[in-house]
């Protein structure tokens, strides 16, 4: 490596190559193959790139102002239903909510106790997709529904529990309103022969109210003073 050179038999000099200038296309900060100016902070910025961080549009050709972020707030319902549950301060709010957002108001769970107390009606599905059973009356005279003096024959179809929406809005937990919720939901499924057991209109109560809700208690009382024959022959 000293510069010797056998077949002249003289020692020359080492040519050293100049260091080769770095391109504009790898300069990565700045212009080149693949890059554009932004028109508002004149950084160079990939050639893809539909907005910078500045706000430029590249598409517009303009600034735009940074979006301010909407931040949801909880809401509170004037309607029970499923998946509510009722304030002291008069208003329903989301069943997992720990703290009413109207009043401030701290919920508790019941404890397991209590919940076995609330279930004394029929037994509830647990699996709420759960599909409609069905079975045929062979005694037609064992069933009759006293408000609408229905009288199911060997070809109805007995629900225990139906599929989909209930048909019916529950509007209130009084008695009234219990008794003509229950006749007109009873009533749709006679129009097609079929029979809707007292149980089914127990699984849709809770579409209406928590389960552990006062009107939920309220409702499945009356529903027992209604149907009072049918909860005492259940099994």
């Amino acid at each position: 490596m000293c510069g010797w050179n056998f077949k002249t038999g003289q020692k020359e000099e080492i040519k050293v190559a100049p260091p080769k200038a770095e391109s504009q296309g790898e300069n990565a900060s700045g212009a080149g193959k693949g890059r554009k100016q932004c028109g508002g902070c004149k950084e160079f910025v990939g050639v893809r790139t539909q907005n910078c961080v500045c706000g430029w549009n590249f598409q517009t050709g303009q600034k735009e102002e940074p979006k301010a972020v909407v931040v949801k707030q909880q809401e509170t319902y004037t309607e029970g239903g499923r998946g509510k549950k009722h304030c002291p301060c008069g208003v329903y709010v989301g069943a997992r909510l720990p703290v009413c957002p109207a009043c401030g108001h701290k919920f508790e769970m019941s404890n397991k106790a209590e919940r076995a107390t609330l279930g004394t009606g029929p037994n509830i599905p647990e699996n709420p997709n759960i599909a409609a059973k069905k079975s045929l009356v062979l005694t037609p005279t064992v069933i009759t529904t006293k408000s609408t003096g229905f009288v199911p024959n060997v070809l109805t179809l007995i629900l225990h529990v139906a599929a989909g929406a209930c048909p019916v809005k529950l509007t209130g937990s009084d008695y009234d309103s219990v008794s003509d919720w229950a006749t007109q939901v009873r009533h749709s499924f006679e129009l097609k022969n079929q029979f809707l057991k007292v149980e089914g209109l127990v699984y849709w109560v809770n579409r209406f109210y928590d389960h552990y809700s006062n009107e939920y208690r309220e409702v499945i009382n009356n529903l027992k003073q209604i149907y009072a024959s049918e909860f005492a022959n259940k099994g």
